[in-house]
């Protein structure tokens, strides 16, 4: 985690004789600064609660990448309907994609489906 406020930059960095007068024409340069900090954490709130990552979803990928040898990119999501998921692999995995569905077969609990994608 991180700590990062403008107010605080901006005192910091200005000489002791402007802190004063000049603080407030400078902060309002700032402002924009603000707003992009202000959407950035927007997006990571949401981009935490949109990931849904288990024990499972890690062996999933890890199995993966030991299967393909890619090391980046393999990931796992959740599907458009309900109860399905899909795995997303990289285009450099294809020749491997019966292998990759024997073992998704083995491990899919029973009443999930799961896609494969090569992207």
């Amino acid at each position: 985690m991180y700590f990062f406020n403008v107010n605080i930059l901006i005192k910091q960095l200005l000489p002791p004789t402007w802190r004063v007068a000049r603080y407030k024409f400078i902060k309002s340069l700032s402002k924009p600064l603000e707003d992009i900090k202000q959407s950035f954490d927007t997006f990571r709130f949401q981009s935490y609660a949109k990931v849904n990552l288990s024990a499972q979803h890690a062996i999933i990928e890890n199995h993966i990448v030991t299967i393909t040898g890619v090391v980046y990119g393999v990931y796992v999501a959740d599907g458009v309907l309900a109860n399905t998921f899909s795995v997303n692999v990289p285009t450099a995995g294809q020749p491997f994609s019966n292998q990759i569905n024997q073992f998704l077969t083995k491990v899919t609990p029973k009443g999930r489906a799961f896609t494969l994608n090569f992207y």
